[in-house]
């Protein structure tokens, strides 16, 4: 459906009418902003009004969306694509519209809670201190959340991008504003592990056609070979018996995890890959 050519024929027809935009909108309850908003071409109305919007201007509603008059058998031919064309077209603008929403919702709830942060460190410190680190926390929330609303391909790798770029400086803020001297020495080695560990889970879930219960038992046992690195950085590997406990916890779970996998191959979903969970 070309919007244009749509909003030439709905002006064209008022026109013939007689009818300004404003009257032609008080018939339809909406704004003369709406009316001329679909004559420019920017916008196209509502499915809801359509059959009322043609009885007015005297057409059919395939010669209103099809944006010119109509010969009988022309009119058969274009009345079931002009109408599902026009269907996912306003199907795909209300979703748009709802994930604007979304977002501005979502940004000025963050916003908000900048704000009254930073009001209450100064409030109460007579300066900005320790407000700058919830503040950092929210803004790399959102470069997370907001992708995983936006996109429709590519979501959970963006979100990932953002946070691998972000982390570290991030935890440079921590450091700043804490006094410590961490973040080389054990920041940014585990940082590295860590999302050298989400990346792994990230190719299995979107980019491979394992089955999601595979899938999910290779996840355990890399997130048990992490749980070693991590206490390796933090030099408790020699008597630390958190390590036992995680490997026993990680292993039965993978092995469960496994077997259900088995189990699902054998009653045939067994291609069904993991991507389409997320």
């Amino acid at each position: 459906m070309d919007n244009n050519k749509v909003g030439t024929f709905i002006s064209v027809s008022r026109k013939a009418k007689n009818m300004t935009q404003k009257e032609l909108a008080e018939k339809l309850n909406i704004t003369d902003k709406a009316v001329s908003k679909w004559e420019r071409g920017i916008g196209y109305p509502d499915i809801t009004i359509i059959s009322k919007l043609a009885e007015i201007l005297s057409v059919t509603v395939n010669e209103l969306l099809n944006g010119e008059r109509l010969t009988e058998d022309s009119s058969l031919i274009n009345a079931v694509d002009s109408s599902l064309d026009y269907v996912n077209k306003v199907s795909d603008h209300r979703n748009v519209k709802n994930v604007n929403i979304v977002t501005i919702v979502v940004s000025l709830i963050f916003l908000t809670a900048i704000f009254i942060c930073t009001l209450c460190d100064l409030a109460i410190t007579k300066t900005i201190s320790w407000s700058i680190i919830p503040s950092s926390s929210i803004v790399l929330a959102w470069f997370i959340i907001i992708p995983m609303i936006r996109l429709k391909k590519n979501r959970l790798s963006i979100s990932m991008l953002s946070l691998s770029i972000l982390i570290i400086p991030f935890l440079w803020i921590i450091e700043q504003n804490t006094n410590g001297h961490w973040l080389i020495s054990v920041g940014i080695p585990i940082v590295i592990a860590s999302l050298s560990y989400l990346w792994i889970g990230t190719f299995i879930f979107c980019y491979t056609k394992l089955n999601k219960y595979y899938g999910l038992s290779i996840a355990f046992i890399i997130l048990h070979i992490l749980d070693i690195i991590i206490d390796k950085i933090l030099g408790r590997l020699a008597i630390d018996y958190s390590i036992i406990l995680t490997a026993v916890g990680c292993t039965i779970i993978s092995i469960i995890f496994f077997y259900m996998g088995l189990r699902d191959k054998g009653q045939g979903d067994g291609a069904k890959p993991l991507k389409n969970i997320l």
